[in-house]
C-alpha cells in the first residue's frame, strides 16, 4: 500500500468531516445483503458504498465453508454471507457495541448457528490458515484517527491500520483461499490485488480488490 499524499489527504480530510456528521445521525434498522440490520447511533450503518460494493463482489467470489470478516461492525457482510454461502463466518471487531448488535442481527437474520462473534484487533485472535475466505471492508482514509468514531474511517497517517488489517486478514487464509477488501481513491496506490469492483461517489471513487493466497 502506498499512502496518499497532497491533495488526496486534503481530500480525505473534508470526506472524514463529512463521515462523522453522518455516522452520528444515521443510525436504526436497514436491509442489506437480505437481511434485516439494527445499527446502533456510533456503528457504521449499511448505507455506506463500501459495504454494499464489499457484499456484491464477496458473495460473487468468495467460496468454502469457513470464513472470516475482519471488523465486521453490526455484522452486514458477515451475515450476508453465512446467509447466502450457508458458510460458517467468524466476525471480528474492537467495538463492543457494534459486536453485539451484530449478534441481535445473526438472530434475525436467520444464521445465530453459523455466526461467530469475536472481540479482537484485527485477526488477531484467530490462526493463520484457519479460514477458506475472509473479507476485510477496513477504515481507509489516509488520517490519523483523533476522535472515537474515526476507529471506523480512518486508516492512519501511514495507512498503517488500514495495512495491518488487510495483511492479518491475508495471514488467516489457507492456500488458495480467496481476500477481498475495499479501498478509496483516497487511500493512495493499492499494489499487487486485483481490482473486482468499483463505485464512484461525488467525493471518491471506492474500490474493491482480490488477493488468492499462494502457497
Amino acid at each position: 500500500m502506498e499512502p496518499a499524499r497532497g491533495l488526496r489527504r486534503e481530500a480525505a480530510s473534508a470526506l472524514l468531516r463529512l463521515l462523522r456528521f453522518l455516522v452520528s445521525r444515521v443510525h436504526g434498522v436497514f436491509e442489506a445483503g437480505g437481511c434485516r440490520l439494527r445499527v446502533p447511533r456510533g456503528c457504521l450503518a449499511p448505507v455506506f458504498v463500501s459495504t454494499g460494493l464489499a457484499i456484491e463482489v464477496s458473495t460473487r467470489l468468495v467460496r468454502g465453508r469457513v470464513g472470516c470478516d475482519v471488523g465486521t461492525g453490526c455484522g452486514a457482510i458477515a451475515l450476508s454471507l453465512a446467509k447466502k454461502l450457508s458458510a460458517e463466518v467468524i466476525g471480528t471487531d474492537v467495538d463492543y457495541k457494534c459486536l453485539a448488535a451484530s449478534v441481535v442481527n445473526a438472530r434475525s437474520c436467520g444464521v445465530y448457528e453459523l455466526y461467530h462473534p469475536v472481540l479482537c484487533v484485527g485477526a488477531s485472535c484467530l490462526r493463520s490458515g484457519s479460514v477458506e475466505f475472509a473479507v476485510t471492508n477496513p477504515p481507509y482514509l489516509p488520517l490519523p484517527p483523533k476522535k472515537p468514531v474515526d476507529t471506523a474511517l480512518c486508516g492512519g497517517g501511514e495507512l498503517e491500520v488500514y495495512s495491518s488489517m488487510v495483511e492479518d486478514s491475508l495471514r488467516v487464509l489457507k492456500p488458495g483461499g480467496i481476500l477481498v477488501f475495499t479501498a478509496s481513491s483516497l487511500t493512495g496506490s493499492v499494489l499487487g490485488a486485483v481490482p473486482a469492483g468499483r463505485r464512484l461517489t461525488p467525493f471518491d471513487a471506492v474500490l474493491a480488490y482480490v488477493l488468492v493466497k499462494r502457497c
